[in-house]
């Protein structure tokens, strides 16, 4: 896993499990409130609650591929296509493919890795909101550095899917045009090293290489 810099975002997961330990039936946004007022005090907390409680919906958006993975419980619902901080080849994101293809998710999956990026904006934002109220400036833009390596992160990995997909489905050019901003995204994420250790190639860019290489005939397996 990533190790990150700093233990904030641990501490607030360490406090909502010890108060489920004495009242399980309480609600994660009661939690997120109690916690953001007591780290950043009550005029903060509104806009860091509304932050945290965005989280759970970036992350099934970031990592997962709906129209596979609702239907696929259990062990791996998203074939380890990323696993810990490793993001792998071709061969899941393949598998995925031809099943939300046949079930008509192609762009359902395109449009949810968009919503992750677009849901991680909104954390910035609520951010910026919580910042004038936070005497501990060093902490706010420690913050603001672990959302923008979210950021790049779910960015890198709404391209890559995004190139890959289109590369099954046959068309080259969109495919080319995502793997071109991959390039940036990714060394955007591989320079924001302030927040955590940043993600690592595991196949992505043999899959992509694989891809630039020989147009799909929506057969192939990548590697």
């Amino acid at each position: 896993m990533p190790h990150p810099a700093a233990t904030l975002w641990l501490d607030a997961n360490v406090y909502a499990l010890a108060r489920l330990l004495w009242d399980p039936q309480a609600e994660p946004r009661q939690l997120a409130e109690e916690w953001s007022a007591l780290r950043f005090g009550p005029a903060a907390a509104p806009h860091l609650t509304a932050l945290l409680m965005r989280s759970t919906e970036a992350v099934l958006k970031g990592f997962y591929v709906g129209c596979y993975s609702e239907t696929h419980p259990g062990w791996a619902p998203n074939l380890l296509w990323v696993r810990d901080d490793l993001i792998g080849g071709g061969a899941q994101l393949q598998m995925m493919y031809q099943y939300c293809d046949s079930r008509l998710g192609f762009h359902e999956a395109l449009w949810e890795k968009g919503e992750a990026v677009a849901i991680v904006d909104q954390m910035i934002a609520d951010l910026a909101l919580a910042q004038p109220h936070v005497v501990d400036q060093g902490v706010i833009r420690w913050m603001e550095a672990s959302l923008r390596y979210q950021r790049s992160l779910f960015e890198s990995l709404r391209l890559y899917l995004t190139g890959m997909f289109w590369h099954y489905r046959g068309n080259q050019p969109l495919a080319v045009e995502s793997f071109r901003q991959l390039e940036e995204s990714w060394a955007t994420h591989q320079g924001s090293a302030e927040a955590a250790t940043p993600f690592q190639d595991a196949g992505m860019w043999a899959a992509v290489e694989s891809a630039l290489r020989a147009p799909s005939d929506g057969k192939t397996l990548g590697p």
